[in-house]
């Protein structure tokens, strides 16, 4: 027994020599440096990767075994670059040996500094980490991983035990450090590239069961959106022996995010908590003492200088993560700038504890929530606040939810508000399927000073394509007086009581592309409208209407005719103004613009195809029943179709096309007038009539341009107009030849004359071209005179000059006196000229009294020479020749003798 003792001892004091020899003889000896060759080898030959080892290797034993390395650098595969997959500029790692032998580890400080990881990720998806374990694995190959051989139940057991058997006792390290480390990630499939930059970690002793400080600063960079991203985070995290539980105490988290994804401005973001606990097993979470949440922003591009809080004073998660039980939320923020109008705005938005199940998809918010908003300032009114309350939310069955009933009260000052202020309020009960996608607002009521709207809506495909549709009503109420209240500013109006009473119900349908009213009906005063009205797209402005009118009388609504008269002032002003700027300019691009009576790019824009029908209206004063107005306009092409089924005992039909697809739009005007009491219709539209009578015009009409200068110099085609038993006013033709013969004789006008010419019938025939109108024939029929002439009207110039003559059928006794002398037959001319503003008449009797005469005397010297012809045949034969002259001037002088004596 001694013997064994002594032999045991031996042999632990050998070993112990032993090893003491290693320690000191292995670090002298052996070099690890010698060795690289075939560290550089093995990684080749295991990776397919060149690996190389500028610094030195240090070893060391006891009472550490440990290595040092300086910088090291492994390059990456040809697919993906011959980058650095992975480089360090030195890393130190030390594992105390002695407590190795009862499986505890204790580790020195475990130190890595300059990192540099470069992670690649091809199109093809394949990836250069994937690649690691074998040369033979490349980009284009990707690992495949060998399917496990089934173990039998006695094998399982036996690797259970082993694991069970070689489980560590202790685990201790005094701490990690990473310096200056960077981590990139590039996916060339997305493409998305991530760059983690500056990174240092610093992680205190770590033991199981103890608090363990740590603390990390980086700068994160993402290409799309692009974003850079410094953030710092700092806590204590304990674990325990199983490591299926941690908690991380007083985390303090800090960021400043920049880039396009925050428009350029600045964020930050701080969170805190004081604890947060994990449980594996349970997988759930725990912070007892909740969390607080900040964010802040400003410049660059973003709308609004912000500032938010959010807190929860407590919060779980358990039940595999699928039970959320959160405390009272309570969120604050501030916004000021360009989002909000320049002004100031406070947000705050607090909630009953919160609870949801995941699994089944429920929530429930007992006390619901409440949300404040107020502020002012800027454009905004000079304060305000509003109110936002659900008494209860409740989301139960996965998918049905119930709002309650929803409330908004709002408020605000200003003096853009009659008395300074308004208040509003907004109730409605909202309820609904999401599995359904469906949504429904019964009971909508709204009061805004004198507005009540009431209604209901249900949505349908509410996350997927959005899509409303109710009814809504506007109880009636004097628009005027609530233009007022909203502190919209009206023009004066010919009737003060205009817009007194206004109403309006609809079937309502809106999307994200269109937006239809159904079975509308619109009360404005005494009128009321009819029918439907569309957009049908949005993106296009596809619009259409199918709307009916019982009346309206549109001068009600017009400023006041003082205002006009000074309106009209103005703009005569204003075109004359232009008319000289233009002709004084090599360049008529401005006159032009001012000028434009076709709005081209509206034209342009116009996607419209609709009807509108008017039983009666009153405009200007002109009456009209049955009127129809339809129109089609797409991609620069509208055709508008109006017609006046009963206007002034007669009807119009027009057609106007304009085609504003080519720079220079062109414009076709086709009109059909018939049977129109033309005097009434004057006196009501220029307050002075020029002529009465039945009107039937016709008229085929083309021009260009979108300015009235080039349209009436460009305007082509034809006029015909019938006039029937009228009279033109300005003129009395019979009095003006009555006027010249009294002239003739010496006598007083007659001044008791109607100054108007009578007339059966009037046809004219013109044909345009470049703006002036060419008149072939110019015909008027009366009982007393025939007038038949030609002429030419320069609409650009205004500028006329008719040639007419007019003959006298019958005895100048009608329109007034007897007839002095006979014209009857006698062809008088009659030259209009001047302007259309200012028409002058020129009737030349003297030579219609000279043909007169002339007419007489030749025909009494014709009979007085039949009678000496028949007497003296044989005897005067010879001398008529010489005589006849001579007594032709006899006769001429006696019968202009008799004619001015019966004349005088």
């Amino acid at each position: 027994m001694g013997k064994l003792v002594r032999y045991l001892l031996y042999f632990f004091g050998f070993l112990v020599l032993l090893i003491i020899a290693a320690v000191i003889l292995v670090p002298r000896f052996v070099d690890p440096n010698d060795f690289k060759p075939q560290i550089v080898n093995l990684v080749k030959d295991k990776t397919g990767r060149d690996i190389k080892i500028e610094g030195d290797i240090k070893l060391s034993v006891f009472p550490w075994i440990g290595i040092s390395l300086g910088k090291v650098e492994l390059n990456d595969l040809p697919a993906f670059g011959n980058q650095q997959l992975l480089a360090v500029d030195g890393a130190d790692v030390k594992v105390k040996l002695l407590p190795l032998l009862s499986k505890e580890v204790e580790l020195d400080r475990v130190s890595l500094d300059g990192l540099k990881l470069n992670l690649v990720k091809l199109p093809n998806g394949s990836a250069n980490w994937e690649t690691l374990t074998s040369k033979e694995n490349n980009a284009s190959e990707p690992i495949e991983t060998p399917a496990e051989t089934p173990k039998s139940s006695d094998t399982a057991d036996a690797d259970i035990t082993d694991k069970a058997g070689s489980g560590l006792a202790a685990l201790s390290i005094a701490g990690l450090s990473l310096n200056n480390a960077q981590i990139s990630y590039d996916d060339q499939a997305t493409p998305q590239k991530v760059v983690i930059d500056q990174l240092n970690l610093n992680i205190d002793e770590v033991s199981f069961g103890n608090p363990i400080p740590f603390d990390a600063e980086f700068i994160a960079s993402v290409s799309d959106p692009q974003l850079n991203d410094r953030m710092k985070v700092s806590g204590q995290l304990t674990l325990n022996e199983a490591m299926d539980q941690f908690t991380i105490d007083k985390l303090e988290l800090n960021t400043d995010v920049e880039g396009s994804v925050v428009q350029q401005g600045k964020v930050q973001i701080d969170l805190s908590s004081s604890q947060i606990k994990f449980d594996k097993n349970t997988m759930s979470v725990e912070l007892p003492s909740g969390v607080k949440f900040n964010i802040n922003g400003k410049g660059g591009q973003l709308p609004a200088v912000f500032n938010a809080s959010l807190q929860l004073p407590k919060a779980s998660i358990s039940n595999q993560f699928s039970q959320f039980d959160l405390g009272a939320l309570d969120l604050t923020a501030q916004l000021e700038g360009e989002a909000v109008k320049q002004g100031k705005v406070n947000i705050n938005l607090n909630s009953s504890a919160i609870k949801f199940n995941q699994k089944t998809f429920s929530a429930h918010l007992p006390s619901g929530l409440k949300l404040d908003i107020n502020g002012g300032g800027g454009e905004l009114p000079e304060k305000f606040n509003a109110s936002l309350q659900l008494p209860s939310i409740s989301i139960a069955n996965q998918d049905k939810f119930d709002l309650g009933q929803l409330s908004l009260n709002a408020h605000a000052q200003g003096e853009q508000f009659p008395g300074g202020k308004i208040d509003a309020q907004l109730t409605t009960k909202v309820s609904g399927d999401l599995a359904k996608q469906l949504v429904s607002l019964s009971d909508i009521q709204l009061n805004a000073a004198d507005l009540v709207i009431k209604g209901q809506l249900t949505g349908n495909k509410i996350i997927d394509a959005p899509e409303f549709k109710g009814q809504l009503t506007l109880d009636e109420l004097n628009a005027k007086k609530l233009a007022n209240d909203f502190g919209i500013s009206l023009p004066e109006m010919q009737d003060p009581n205009a817009l007194s009473k206004l109403a309006f119900s609809s079937e309502l349908f809106i999307s994200k592309q269109a937006a239809r009213l159904k079975n509308l009906n619109i009360r404005l005063d005494d009128s009321q409208l009819q029918g439907q009205l569309a957009v049908n797209d949005f993106e296009t402005q596809a619009i259409t209407f199918n709307l009916k009118l019982d009346k309206i009388d549109l001068d009600r609504y017009m400023p006041p005719k003082s205002k006009q008269v000074e309106k009209k002032a103005d703009r005569s002003a204003t075109e004359k103004v232009q008319t000289q700027a233009a002709a004084g300019s090599d360049s008529d691009t401005t006159a032009a613009s001012a000028n434009e009576i076709i709005p081209i790019e509206t034209i342009r824009k116009l996607n419209l195809n609709g009807k509108l029908v008017i039983n009666e209206a009153l405009v200007n004063g002109l009456k009209a029943k049955n009127v129809q107005f339809s129109v089609k306009g797409k991609d620069g092409l509208v055709d508008a179709r109006p017609s006046i089924g009963k206007f002034y005992q007669g009807s119009i039909n027009a057609g106007v096309v304009v085609n504003a697809k080519q720079q220079t739009p062109t414009l076709k005007i086709n009109n059909r007038i018939a049977n129109i009491a033309i005097e009434p219709l004057l006196k009501e539209l220029m307050e002075k009539t020029y002529i009465s009578g039945t009107a039937n015009m016709g008229t085929n009409l083309s021009a260009s341009g979108a300015t009235e200068q080039t349209i009436i110099s460009t305007l082509n085609g034809d006029i015909t107009a019938n006039f029937l038993d009228g009279a033109i006013y300005g003129i009395n033709i019979p009095k003006m030849i009555r006027d010249g013969l009294s002239t003739l004789q010496g006598k007083a006008v007659d001044k008791s004359a109607t100054n108007k010419t009578d007339f059966s019938e009037l046809n004219m025939v013109s044909k345009i071209n470049n703006g002036v109108v060419t008149t072939e024939k110019l015909e008027l029929k009366s009982p007393l005179i025939r007038i038949l002439g030609k002429g030419k009207l320069d609409l650009n110039t205004k500028k006329l000059e008719y040639r007419t003559r007019v003959k006298l059928v019958d005895t100048l006794k009608g329109q007034g006196g007897n007839s002095p002398t006979d014209l009857t037959g006698i062809p008088i001319p009659l030259l209009i000229t001047g302007t259309l503003d200012n028409i002058r008449y020129e009737l030349d009797t003297k030579a219609a009294m000279q043909e007169a005469l002339k007419t007489k005397v030749g025909k009494q010297a014709e009979e007085k020479a039949k009678v000496l012809i028949e007497k003296n045949k044989a005897k005067v034969m010879d001398k008529i020749n010489k005589k006849l002259g001579d007594k032709l001037g006899s006769d001429l002088e006696k019968g202009a003798g008799e004619l001015l004596k019966g004349l005088f």
